[in-house]
C-alpha cells in the first residue's frame, strides 16, 4: 500500500476512536519523554511501547485509555528499557561511521515498539531483531509515509512547535497502520466506516 493508504486509515481510526483522547495521550506521552535526559533514560522505552499500544488497541476496536500507556511499565518495563538502550547505543555507534548507516540502523529498529506491545514477554534484543526482519526491503516505505507529512510538519513549526501536538496522533495512527500491513493483519477500512457511520446516525 502507498503512504496516501496509511493516511487514509490512520484518519479513519482517529475519526471513529475519539481524537481528543489520543491528543490527550501524546500530549502526556511528548511532555514526559522530553522532560530530561535522566528521566527519559529510564521511561521513554515503556512510553513508547504503551504510546503504540494505544494505537494497536483501537485499529483493533477499542477505545483510547490513558491507563494504557503506562501498561508496559507492569508487564514489560526491562524489555522495554532493554530495547530503548540497545536501539540507542547500536543507533550511535553506527552514526559514528557516517550519519546515513545511522539513520538506516534507525529505520530498522522502528517497529520494536509495536513488536514489544503485541508481544510484552519478549526479550527486548529479540524484539529489535524481529524488527530488522520486518523492516527489510520496507525502510524506504517508511521514510515516504513520514514524508508525506512534510507540508503538516512544516505548518506545525509555524505554530511554534504547538502544531505537533496535533499532528503526532496522526502520524502515530499512520504508522500503527504500516506496521499492521507489514504483520499482514488487515485493517478493515469499510467496517471503520461502517462503524462510524452508525455512530454518527
Amino acid at each position: 500500500m502507498r503512504a496516501k493508504d496509511f493516511r487514509n486509515q490512520a484518519w479513519e481510526m482517529l475519526k471513529k476512536r475519539n481524537y481528543w483522547m489520543f491528543f490527550l495521550i501524546s500530549l502526556v506521552f511528548v511532555l514526559a519523554t522530553g522532560a530530561s535526559s535522566f528521566i527519559v533514560l529510564f521511561v521513554v522505552g515503556a512510553m513508547m511501547v504503551g504510546h503504540s499500544l494505544v494505537y494497536l488497541r483501537a485499529f483493533r476496536g477499542e477505545d483510547p485509555k490513558l491507563e494504557t500507556m503506562f501498561q508496559p511499565f507492569a508487564t514489560s518495563y526491562v524489555n522495554t528499557l532493554v530495547a530503548a538502550v540497545l536501539t540507542f547505543v547500536f543507533v550511535f555507534l553506527w552514526s559514528l561511521l557516517l550519519i546515513i548507516p545511522g539513520i538506516i540502523k534507525s529505520y530498522a529498529y522502528s517497529m520494536t515498539k509495536y513488536i514489544l506491545a503485541d508481544n510484552p514477554e519478549l526479550d527486548g534484543y529479540e524484539a529489535m531483531k524481529q524488527s530488522e526482519h520486518l523492516m527489510v526491503g520496507n525502510k524506504w516505505r517508511l521514510f515516504c509515509l513520514q514524508f508525506s507529512f512534510i507540508g503538516w510538519i512544516i505548518l506545525s513549526v509555524f505554530t511554534l512547535g504547538f502544531g505537533f501536538f496535533f499532528l503526532v496522533p496522526y502520524m502515530t495512527a499512520a504508522e500503527t497502520a504500516f506496521y499492521l500491513d507489514l504483520i499482514n493483519e488487515k485493517v478493515d477500512e469499510n467496517k471503520i466506516i461502517e462503524e462510524i457511520e452508525v455512530v454518527e446516525l
